[in-house]
Protein backbone atom coordinates (compact mmCIF):
# COMPACT_ATOMS: atom_id res chain seq x y z
CA UNK A 1 0.00 0.00 0.00
CA UNK A 2 1.15 3.91 -0.47
CA UNK A 3 0.11 6.98 0.05
CA UNK A 4 1.42 9.41 -2.07
CA UNK A 5 1.67 13.17 -1.00
CA UNK A 6 3.05 16.35 -2.42
CA UNK A 7 5.08 19.26 -0.54
CA UNK A 8 6.06 22.45 -1.28
CA UNK A 9 8.24 22.78 2.16
CA UNK A 10 9.63 20.20 4.41
CA UNK A 11 6.68 19.66 6.08
CA UNK A 12 4.34 16.78 5.48
CA UNK A 13 0.62 17.15 6.59
CA UNK A 14 -1.08 14.00 7.27
CA UNK A 15 -4.77 13.68 8.86
CA UNK A 16 -5.30 11.60 12.50
CA UNK A 17 -6.78 8.80 10.39
CA UNK A 18 -4.30 9.01 7.82
CA UNK A 19 -1.96 8.44 10.70
CA UNK A 20 -3.62 6.04 12.72
CA UNK A 21 -3.75 3.66 9.50
CA UNK A 22 -0.38 3.52 8.93
CA UNK A 23 0.00 3.17 12.90
CA UNK A 24 -2.38 -0.16 13.08
CA UNK A 25 -0.92 -1.92 9.51
CA UNK A 26 3.07 -1.01 10.03
CA UNK A 27 4.11 -3.88 7.56
CA UNK A 28 4.38 -3.28 4.04
CA UNK A 29 2.99 0.46 4.28
CA UNK A 30 5.34 3.23 2.27
CA UNK A 31 4.27 6.86 1.72
CA UNK A 32 6.40 8.33 -1.44
CA UNK A 33 6.46 12.01 -1.25
CA UNK A 34 7.07 14.37 -3.91
CA UNK A 35 8.77 17.18 -2.87
CA UNK A 36 7.95 20.65 -5.28
CA UNK A 37 10.08 23.49 -5.98
CA UNK A 38 13.27 24.43 -7.28
CA UNK A 39 15.71 23.37 -4.19
CA UNK A 40 14.28 20.23 -4.37
CA UNK A 41 17.33 17.84 -5.83
CA UNK A 42 15.78 14.49 -5.49
CA UNK A 43 11.81 15.14 -5.61
CA UNK A 44 10.70 12.02 -4.82
CA UNK A 45 11.25 10.38 -1.31
CA UNK A 46 9.94 7.07 -0.51
CA UNK A 47 9.64 5.94 3.31
CA UNK A 48 8.01 2.98 5.14
CA UNK A 49 4.53 3.63 5.90
CA UNK A 50 5.63 2.78 9.96
CA UNK A 51 7.86 5.75 10.26
CA UNK A 52 4.96 8.10 10.25
CA UNK A 53 5.04 9.29 13.58
CA UNK A 54 8.80 10.69 12.69
CA UNK A 55 7.68 11.89 9.28
CA UNK A 56 5.61 14.41 11.22
CA UNK A 57 7.56 15.51 13.22
CA UNK A 58 10.64 15.81 11.00
CA UNK A 59 9.80 16.01 7.76
CA UNK A 60 11.69 15.68 4.42
CA UNK A 61 14.53 15.99 7.05
CA UNK A 62 14.15 12.35 7.99
CA UNK A 63 16.30 9.80 6.40
CA UNK A 64 14.04 8.17 3.67
CA UNK A 65 14.15 4.54 2.43
CA UNK A 66 15.08 5.87 -0.93
CA UNK A 67 16.01 9.05 -3.07
CA UNK A 68 14.73 9.58 -6.55
CA UNK A 69 11.85 7.32 -8.61
CA UNK A 70 14.15 4.80 -9.98
CA UNK A 71 15.52 4.06 -6.91
CA UNK A 72 11.76 3.62 -5.20
CA UNK A 73 11.15 1.37 -8.02
CA UNK A 74 15.03 -0.36 -8.00
CA UNK A 75 13.86 -1.22 -4.17
CA UNK A 76 11.10 -3.04 -4.89
CA UNK A 77 12.96 -4.83 -8.50
CA UNK A 78 14.85 -6.94 -6.05
CA UNK A 79 12.50 -7.46 -3.42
Amino acid sequence: MFELKVTRGKKIRFSPHQISWHLQHPKNTFILVEALGPRSVNRFQMYQGSRVRELVACGLVLEPLCLGLEACSLAFDSA
